[in-house]
């Protein structure tokens, strides 16, 4: 294995129940048990129907700019002491005296310094709290990448993290390490997948799909068209161009490829394990789609409340993160229903850029607000949120451990 790359972009990895953090540009990576992620880290965490409210929201207490006040002014008289010792009792000290320039001269400036920094660290910890739930804290451990992580898939032992250089190789171990670089020369990378079969290699451009191992060896053109939305499963590759969907069995010149419109332009993908079936979300629908006998088949359709830019699955919950309308997830067993209502969650983050979940938990990458830890059941309510990944954007969640993308 080459030795990991030591510059500005990083991917970052958790030890169980413990959430990995990245610095400047990484990817993180949570490697949290779901039973330690049942458990809150800090905090209460208790069922919540409104945010909590924290008291004198705009500024410092009067208690803390008395004790930063008085704390300035008696540094300030301190000085003016020893500068009275100095001055050997203002026998030595030029036109202004110890006593009656230096001492209140110096008390008073200490107090304003005190009074500023109370108001200024007041205001730190204001913008550093979560407006919604707890503030949650974990334990990190990094590797750096090459440049900033647009994408990333995880399979098994393997995460594939496209940048702006190329897709990034990464060890998914206790200790990640970045491994190798592929696709070097491409441009407008945007999609990234794994397949077991192989240890195949899938990257979406603004111009075609590639595709090859994850060691050595060229990329072979593999559909063309700009790739808006990628997934895999155990035989072949779903992915869209524009309102195209398409479904890809096998590799190179043996592979089959179905097709089908849908009823808007694409934005996103995800496999289902639970029922074998994949998820497509359009500019205005939520799609179930069978792609296991030949033809693409659409089985159930939901109307979308605005454009999704990410698909999450578990066992019992459809979710889509919405950007700034938020997040929506539906029931698996009521959206067979005729009338389908989804469950919403618009207070935090203030941009959703992606979702995953973690058990039962749905984690969601918000951008400059960090990484957010929701809970859909009984209540949906926003847990807590961690700002230790201070630009996430994207998550993948692969064996109880989640992947996070920091810009």
């Amino acid at each position: 294995m080459n030795k990991p790359l030591d510059r500005t972009a990083k991917i970052a990895k958790l030890s169980p129940g413990r959430l990995a953090v990245v610095a400047t540009v990484l990817v993180v990576a949570v490697s949290p048990m779901v039973e330690a992620l049942s458990a809150q880290p800090t905090g209460s965490a208790s069922v919540q129907t409104a945010p909590p409210q924290r008291k004198n929201p705009t500024g410092a207490s009067n208690t803390s700019k008395l004790k930063y006040l008085l704390i300035g002014a008696g540094s300030g008289a301190l000085l003016a002491t020893a500068y009275y010792g100095i001055s050997n009792g203002g026998k030595t000290a030029s036109s202004c005296g110890p006593l009656n320039c230096a001492l209140p001269y110096l008390s008073i400036t200490g107090g304003l310094i005190g009074l500023f920094s109370a108001k200024d660290i007041a205001a730190t910890r204001r913008a550093e709290a979560p407006r919604v739930g707890a503030t949650l804290t974990f334990n990190t451990v990094e590797v750096q990448l090459i440049s900033t992580p647009l994408s990333l898939a995880v399979r098994d032992s393997l995460i594939a993290v496209v940048t702006d250089s190329g897709a990034q190789i990464v060890s998914a171990t206790a200790k990640p390490l970045a491994l190798r670089r592929r696709g070097i020369g491409l441009s407008d990378l945007r999609q990234v997948a794994l397949r077991p079969s192989g240890a195949q290699l899938l990257i979406g451009t603004g111009v075609a799909l590639w595709e090859g191992s994850t060691g050595a060896g060229q990329l072979s053109r593999a559909y063309d068209g700009p790739i808006d939305a990628l997934a895999t499963d155990d035989v072949g590759v779903l992915g869209a161009s524009g309102s195209t969907v398409f479904y890809r069995r096998g590799s190179g010149t043996a592979a089959a490829t179905d097709s089908m419109r849908a009823d808007a332009s694409v934005s996103a993908a995800a496999f289902d394990k639970t029922s074998n079936h994949f998820w497509v979300a359009s500019d205005s629908s939520l799609m179930e789609i069978d792609a296991t006998a030949g033809a693409l088949k659409v089985l159930r359709k939901v109307p979308l409340p605005a454009k999704a830019l990410s698909i999450a699955v578990s066992s019992d919950w459809i979710a889509v993160a919405m950007g700034s309308d938020g997040v929506a997830a539906w029931r698996r067993d009521g959206m067979s229903s005729t009338i389908v209502t989804p469950v919403r969650i618009r207070e935090e983050p203030r941009f959703a850029f992606d979702a995953a979940f973690v058990g039962s938990d749905l984690y969601v990458a918000g951008g400059v607000d960090g990484l957010f830890r929701l809970s859909l059941a009984p209540v949906p309510h926003v847990v807590g949120s961690s700002r230790q990944i201070r630009y996430a954007t994207s998550l993948r969640a692969e064996n109880g451990v989640l992947w996070v993308g920091d810009r």
